[in-house]
């Protein structure tokens, strides 16, 4: 900050003082500038010999001295120093910080603080810069985005609907793993993260190390990772995942993130079998492919996850009742995953891929698509029931731990029951999505 906006502040927060009727007199001082406009007229009465600035505060005189040679505290970095003399009746002086004064001046130049970063978060996000994650990193560990909520917004929509690669190839592995996590942070997800790394980014040589690091859990196997994006995923994960237990250390339930963590090694473990088969040219029997991809559907990892984040009624009975997969987690699985893989996605057809359901059913028992999906179907049926059984009381679980399983699997029911909601969105979710979040309640 300049001189001239610091002496600028300076008269800003008195005229503030003044219109508040805490300042009653002002005259001009002789080291500054001319007494804005908007200021009571000169007092010869106001005037001290060295010409500070002297005002009149509920009839007691105070003289504010702008000296930036005295010895004395700083007010901030822009160089103003404010001090108050103060005429006793028994013609002592004493010295004191007139803190409103001082509170305004702070004010404002908090105001001007709080543009310029405004302003740079706007340019770095025009331009792409790679500043812009340390900035908004920096911005969250200082615990002040809320005053930047809007533009922190925008610069990650954007970042994420410009590029929602897995990884950035120009990216350095420090910065994929900020973008990652800020990212994730505020809500936004990269479909199914790991799934991409075995389906579309990785060769079996390349996957085989990654199950052995996920079991450690340790940043020291990184540099042992062949390739830059697992590196990237890994050095996300055990972020994530630490963030995850500093937050539950926090409130003294740090006992439920290692089932979270068991929950994810499984996930990989599951897919790296299933990668496996593919690179070896193995058609899995329809069982075989069931006891790997009810695990790789993704359920019981979202599941045990959002438990983490749950109230009190989440103890580790209910991580162990969803860890071990009990009659109602195997039924929720197989809803989720059959009902998934009878809406095939056009890309997963046109690439490699590990067979579905459907066509595990198909080549086993020698049927056609149309006799595999009413199979299948009557499959769901039966799952329901069972889950629906599981719901009645006494239950193994608190009754709200169960509704959040079904919850997951709820939405999997609606978004594939007659069409791929998911991959094609129509009226069916844009009407949900409204109802939910849009139209009000009536009441």
């Amino acid at each position: 900050m300049t001189k001239s906006s610091s002496i600028s502040l300076y008269w800003s927060a008195l005229l503030l003082l003044l219109k508040k009727g805490e300042v009653s007199t002002v005259v001009e001082s002789l080291d500054l500038t001319s007494v804005p406009k908007g200021f009571p007229p000169h007092s010869s009465s106001g005037e001290d010999n060295e010409g500070h600035v002297v005002v009149n505060i509920n009839g007691r005189l105070f003289t504010l001295h702008h000296l930036p040679s005295i010895n004395g505290r700083m007010l901030s970095d822009s160089g103003v120093y404010l001090y108050l003399m103060i005429w006793e009746t028994n013609d002592s002086q004493q010295f004191q910080i007139y803190s409103s004064v001082i509170n305004e001046c702070k004010k404002q130049q908090i105001e001007e603080l709080k543009e310029e970063v405004r302003e740079e978060l706007k340019k770095a996000s025009a331009v792409k810069s790679p500043k812009l994650l340390k900035l908004i990193d920096s911005i969250l560990l200082l615990g002040v985005a809320y005053h930047f909520e809007r533009e922190i917004e925008e610069a990650l929509k954007d970042m994420f609907e410009t590029n929602s690669r897995l990884v950035d190839d120009n990216e350095d592995l420090t910065t994929s793993s900020l973008r990652f996590r800020l990212l994730r942070k505020k809500g936004y997800d990269f479909p199914s993260v790991v799934d991409d790394i075995y389906d579309a980014y990785g060769t079996i040589e390349e996957l085989v190390l990654l199950p052995e690091a996920v079991e450690r859990w340790d940043a020291s196997c990184i540099d042992q990772l062949p390739a830059d994006y697992l590196k990237w995923f890994y050095r996300a994960l055990l972020d994530v995942y630490e963030e995850m237990e500093e937050e539950m250390a926090k409130e003294g339930k740090y006992f439920r993130v290692p089932y979270a963590k068991e929950a994810m090694k499984r996930q990989i473990r599951a897919y790296f079998a299933e990668t496996k088969w593919l690179s070896q040219g193995y058609a899995p029997t329809f069982e075989e492919h069931l006891s790997k991809a009810f695990v790789s559907s993704g359920h019981t990892l979202l599941i045990a996850t959002s438990f983490v984040g749950m109230g009190d009624v989440v103890t580790e009975e209910a991580f162990q009742w969803v860890l071990g997969r009990g009659k109602m987690i195997r039924a929720l699985e197989l809803i989720g995953r059959v009902m998934n893989d009878m809406f095939p996605r056009a890309f997963e057809q046109s690439r490699m891929h590990v067979p579905s359901s459907v066509e595990c059913y198909m080549k086993q028992y020698g049927v056609t698509k149309h006799e595999a999906y009413n199979e299948l179907n009557k499959q769901v049926d039966n799952a329901w029931k069972d889950s629906n059984q599981e719901c009645l009381i006494p239950t193994q679980v608190p009754v709200p731990v169960i509704i959040r399983a079904l919850y997951f699997t709820s939405v999997e029911d609606i978004v594939y029951k007659d069409a791929d909601e998911y991959t094609h969105v129509g009226k069916l979710m844009k009407d949900l999505i409204a109802l939910m979040l849009v139209d009000p309640v009536p009441i």
